[in-house]
């Protein structure tokens, strides 16, 4: 028995347990599937980069933390964004709904743009502070501001 989503939260109704439980599950589906390719991605980077010899190896491990933090913050956003817009499609203000999720694209390109901006300005003096080696800081402040540009 498939259900709609929407009008099973629009309806008002009350929603048994199990059907709870499977609503849970289908709608964090996406999200996990999110989770599982960012984690194959960053072995298939892995991967690609420890080809090409252990100096970038080294400027990626290093900026993994710096990646990790960006793409963190800017996940943060989408998702401070997404319960909201859930909270009023639960309350049946789908208009008001549409709105928040319009606004939502505009502030989190923005807040977007300034990471990639400050990625880029830190890209050069990250793998000092962070006490790299020289040799990889060319690589390792191209890597993040690669990165960042593309935040």
């Amino acid at each position: 028995m498939k259900t709609d989503h929407l009008e099973l939260l629009t309806s008002g109704a009350p929603i048994s347990t199990r059907q709870q439980i499977g609503l849970a599950l289908r709608l964090s589906w996406p999200a996990i599937m999110a989770q599982l390719a960012t984690i194959v991605m960053q072995f298939i980077d892995a991967a690609m980069v420890g080809r090409l010899g252990a100096a970038q190896s080294a400027s990626v491990g290093l900026m993994a933390s710096a990646t990790w933090l960006f793409n963190g913050l800017a996940m943060a956003a989408a998702i401070g964004f997404s319960v909201l817009t859930a909270q009023h499609v639960g309350g049946g203000r789908l208009e008001e709904a549409r709105n928040i999720m319009k606004q939502a694209i505009v502030l989190t390109l923005l807040f977007s743009s300034v990471l990639a901006v400050l990625a880029a300005f830190l890209s050069s003096p990250l793998p000092r502070l962070l006490r790299a080696e020289q040799e990889i800081w060319q690589d390792a402040s191209a890597y993040l501001l690669v990165y960042g540009l593309f935040l």
